[in-house]
């Protein structure tokens, strides 16, 4: 694949050297030298060679300061290896460029629940789904019920029965969108079992793992949850060494 890129660069009158090369790619007159170079970084992202990923997009940015997407990735690699500062930082330098983009929007609101700052993370999603966009609208959606869940334990009892309302009618509607979307159905399914609605969350966990088949870890864990509820025990064991064995999460 890298090849192509050389053979681009070459044809823009570049000598072709990696990731070095993008600072020289992007001095080109060529319209099409942005693209190119951000195709070239995601590449590297995929080849999960992040420092060299990262040294393209911060090239990008230098010659296209409103570049969002670059900002946008910087911050994704920084969360996903964990620095968490760095990525706040990159997704404030984003947000100055874009109040709009739905990819960066997406991630300020998956920040700011990983901080547990929900309100934040609620507003967000809440300016997604206003926004009308088709693409985001069942992140957005089941995102919402994921922070009126996370709160559920924070709450009284009247006001609890309300967020696990909220919450599911969130994960419903999204469902009723996408009937194979697992994550609205593991959302519909605990808060079912946090009801006490057992069978019925057993059911929508088994339909979860089946429209998954069986890539979602956590399908089995809250399977085999469920199944300890009900005292199956040697299932439930199974279904969590199945857990353990897929990784402990996705």
């Amino acid at each position: 694949a890298e090849g192509r890129f050389r053979e681009a660069a070459e044809e823009m009158g570049c000598v072709w050297e990696g990731a070095s090369s993008a600072s020289a790619l992007l001095s080109s007159s060529d319209p099409s030298a942005v693209s190119l170079a951000f195709n070239l970084a995601r590449l590297y992202e995929e080849r999960r060679q992040y420092p060299e990923a990262a040294s393209v997009h911060k090239s990008i940015i230098g010659v296209r300061p409103a570049y969002t997407g670059s900002y946008v990735r910087l911050a994704t690699m920084s969360r996903d290896v964990g620095a968490m500062k760095e990525c706040a930082s990159w997704l404030d330098l984003a947000f100055k460029t874009s109040t709009e983009n739905e990819d960066l929007l997406a991630l300020i609101g998956h920040f700011w629940f990983g901080n547990r700052e929900y309100e934040n993370s609620q507003h967000i999603y809440e300016k997604l789904l206003n926004q009308g966009s088709k693409a985001m609208e069942p992140y957005a959606t089941v995102a919402l019920g994921n922070i009126y869940f996370a709160n559920i334990n924070v709450q009284n009892g009247v006001k609890r029965d309300k967020f696990l309302s909220h919450s599911q009618d969130f994960y419903s509607r999204a469902l009723k969108k996408d009937s194979g979307n697992v994550y609205a159905g593991s959302g519909l399914g605990c808060v079912l079992a946090e009801r006490g609605s057992l069978s019925e969350a057993r059911n929508v966990f088994q339909r979860v793992r089946e429209c998954s088949g069986d890539s979602l870890p956590s399908a089995f864990l809250n399977l085999a949850h469920v199944m300890l509820a009900q005292q199956e025990h040697a299932p439930a064991i199974t279904l969590y060494k199945k857990y353990l064995e897929a990784g402990q999460g996705e």
